[in-house]
């Protein structure tokens, strides 16, 4: 969103259930109903990549903000299926490769952290996974 944007305060009317999907869906995007409306209404076409790549992971989570988990884990396999499918062979394998590198650097970076702040963390993901933002992966 463009904070520049000068900002109006509305009153509207909608279905209860539309109402309380709009919450959820505000909760689980860590974002404001407003901003929720704006995304719908604007249907935003950045410029900016990083930009791109945030709206991409909201939309994701509000697409599926209803499915089960069963039914998440579904449409995102088959969505990466999909994109991956369309790559070539070398763009696969260094894909992998960046991804394996990727979790290496995450992996080296939590170890390193000091115990008090890689317990943060754990508690943030893991209310994340409880909140259906991803599976529960985590051991404490």
């Amino acid at each position: 969103m463009d904070k520049k944007e000068p900002l109006e305060k509305i009153e509207i009317t909608v279905m209860k259930d539309t109402a309380n999907g709009l919450r959820k869906i505000a909760k689980d995007a860590g974002t404001t109903v407003g901003e929720i409306v704006d995304r719908l209404v604007l249907q935003m076409t950045p410029t900016d990549p990083d930009v791109a790549e945030f709206l991409f992971v909201q939309e994701m989570l509000i697409i599926m903000s209803r499915l089960s988990k069963e039914d998440a884990h579904r449409v995102n396999t088959n969505f990466a299926e999909s994109i991956l499918m369309s790559c070539s062979s070398e763009t696969l394998d260094e894909l992998v490769s960046e991804i394996k590198q990727k979790k290496a650097d995450i992996i080296e970076q939590f170890t390193a952290m000091p115990e008090e702040k890689r317990a943060e963390v754990r508690d943030a993901l893991r209310e994340c996974m409880e909140n259906g933002l991803g599976e529960k992966i985590i051991s404490p």
